[in-house]
């Protein structure tokens, strides 16, 4: 099948706006990794459930946009009687004109800065989850006694003597 000059132009048309969808995916997930943050700091369980929730419905239609956007490079491989791997927002940065390379440029910028951006973030909430878990198995082995203590005591026979009282803590007022 053999595509005509309009329908090249169709396609990126459509490429496009599925970029555009790309966009406003790694906008709203920076805003979810923020608020994903601020709720484990709370410790509002009730809110992470609702959160997991809306993520999990996100993603499933966001896959919708994935399809697209790889029907449409497949299209444009065929097109340009190419590989796959070959359509690029560089090249056609490089082979457009006019209003077209410019959005593409755009777009290629906005994207390359977002995703960078959802990097950095990803790594900061992943270090909060480990600062947590760290801060949650000192707390369990201090109230449970499972950290080994630093010093040796003695009685006053010399023997060493295990000190029994403060594994658990005295919940009477």
């Amino acid at each position: 099948m053999s595509m005509t000059l309009p329908d090249a132009d169709r396609r990126i048309d459509q490429l496009l706006a599925v970029l555009d969808t790309d966009i406003r995916h790694l906008e709203d997930s920076l805003a979810v990794l923020e608020q994903l943050r601020k709720l484990i700091v709370k410790q509002d369980h009730d809110e992470l459930g609702r959160l997991l929730g809306s993520i999990q419905s996100e993603s499933t239609q966001y896959r919708s946009n994935e399809l697209k956007r790889q029907t449409l490079r497949n299209e444009l491989a065929n097109l340009y009687r190419c590989e796959i791997s070959e359509i690029t927002l560089s090249r056609f940065e490089n082979e457009l004109t006019g209003e077209k390379k410019r959005q593409v440029t755009e777009k290629k910028t906005k994207l390359r800065t977002l995703t960078t951006l959802l990097k950095k973030e990803h790594a900061n909430t992943q270090r909060l989850l480990v600062e947590c878990a760290r801060f949650n198995r000192s707390l369990l082995n201090g109230i449970f006694g499972m950290a080994r203590p630093q010093s040796t005591t003695y009685n006053a026979a010399g023997s060493t003597q295990r000190q029994t009282d403060n594994v658990f803590m005295n919940m009477q007022f």
